[in-house]
């Protein structure tokens, strides 16, 4: 839906969120009535209904790039996607970014929209990766994947078109944490490649 549409559909947000995009508030105001009845939390069933709203209300951003990736290491596989914005196809910064919920690959990406607007507008390429889901996978198998995904694109920046001096982190909600965890225990190794900040 195009994003005037939604704004005289589902209205503005408050002023509290006055910056949210006009797809971010129309999910919170379509799950609103359900999230106030619900009475046990599913994480399957919430994130099968949360792809779906997501679907529902985004439309893709023009003048991003997007490719899919696979990031190998320590016996497991990650799918990852990257977004390159179409004015700066040559090497600059990067963001390695972990999103909430954890859905990368699919017919149907919760977060493609934020990571591609966010590709475009900052001028950077974003990395949006997998991770293993709790409560299937319980902690640290999440850190471990950050990890992962921090090692795949540091030990060669390159192939992905990236600057390794300028290599950071980002995250929401479940992801912001991730990336938190991440510069930490890049830290407590003593890791002179440190994201600038998350």
């Amino acid at each position: 839906m195009p994003d005037g549409l939604m704004r005289r559909i589902f209205g503005d947000p408050p002023p509290e969120a006055a910056g949210l995009c006009p797809d971010s508030w129309a999910m919170a105001r379509i799950t609103a009535p359900a999230e106030n009845r619900r009475t046990s939390y599913d994480p399957t069933e919430v994130r099968k209904e949360t792809e779906f709203l997501a679907g529902a209300v985004s439309l893709p951003v023009a003048g991003v790039k997007a490719q899919d990736w696979k990031l190998e290491g320590e016996g497991r596989s990650l799918g990852a996607r990257l977004f390159t914005p179409e004015a700066n196809p040559l090497a600059g910064p990067m963001l390695v970014h972990f999103h909430g919920g954890g859905w990368v690959q699919g017919s149907i990406d919760s977060h493609q929209r934020a990571c591609a607007w966010l590709a475009r507008e900052a001028g950077v390429r974003v990395l949006s990766v997998e991770y293993r889901l709790a409560p299937e996978d319980p902690f640290p198998a999440q850190a471990d994947d950050a990890l992962l995904a921090w090692r795949s694109v540091m030990e060669d920046p390159a192939r992905f078109g990236a600057d390794p001096a300028r290599v950071g982190v980002s995250g929401d909600s479940a992801g912001g944490q991730m990336a938190t965890v991440l510069c930490l225990d890049l830290k407590a190794a003593g890791s002179h490649s440190l994201p600038a900040r998350s």
